[in-house]
């Protein structure tokens, strides 16, 4: 009798917590689990832009300087148009406005704060950014791990195709984590929200 009370209460059990999990998934998680290769191509192609030339080592919504410093090299690294360079200052001068542009298609941002330190500088009431030659380290591809979505937002954890030689590390070798946030709008454009690579 012992037996077939212990059995009925662990199937109890198990129901109880089967329709506590049934309860969870309905009552509004949202969270779903990327799995089509295509979508995940896409967000990794998307990714290599920040990981690529220059790279993107952090940034998020407290401190958008790393979003500028980012898209000043990135200009720089594309040859763009836009840059003029000054060989007796060493300097490349850009619009604001132009730079402003750049970011609001990569970035998920509100507002770009201004900057200034020796290499690049934004000033209030200026419509000029000026920033010093730069050289760029390689990059190299991102590999996605997980991926999921909710909302209108992508949450990316991976680690970079090519380790990042670093001393103290067994081999001199450090893995290279990432994670990043992405929004994704209605015409499905993503923009980085959050990034960081860990080594």
């Amino acid at each position: 009798m012992k037996g077939k009370k212990l059995v009925l209460l662990l199937v109890l059990l198990l129901l109880s917590i089967c329709g506590c999990k049934q309860s969870i998934s309905s009552s509004g998680d949202d969270t779903e689990i990327v799995t089509d290769e295509d979508e995940k191509d896409r967000i990794a192609a998307f990714i290599y832009f920040f990981t690529d030339k220059p790279v993107l080592y952090s940034f998020d919504q407290e401190d958008t300087s790393a979003a500028l410093r980012f898209s000043l090299y990135k200009l720089e690294i594309m040859n763009d148009v836009n840059l003029a360079y000054d060989e007796t200052y060493d300097r490349y001068y850009v619009p604001v406005d132009y730079v402003k542009e750049f970011m609001a298609e990569y970035f998920d941002i509100e507002e770009l704060g201004y900057y200034s330190d020796h290499d690049i500088r934004y000033r209030e009431n200026k419509d000029t950014i000026s920033f010093v030659k730069y050289w760029q380290q390689q990059g190299t591809y991102p590999i996605i791990d997980t991926a999921e979505k909710r909302d209108d937002r992508y949450f990316i954890k991976g680690h970079l195709d090519v380790p990042k030689p670093v001393s103290g590390y067994e081999g001199d070798i450090a893995p290279g984590v990432f994670e990043a946030e992405i929004s994704e709008n209605a015409e499905g454009k993503l923009r980085m929200y959050a990034f960081e690579i860990h080594y």
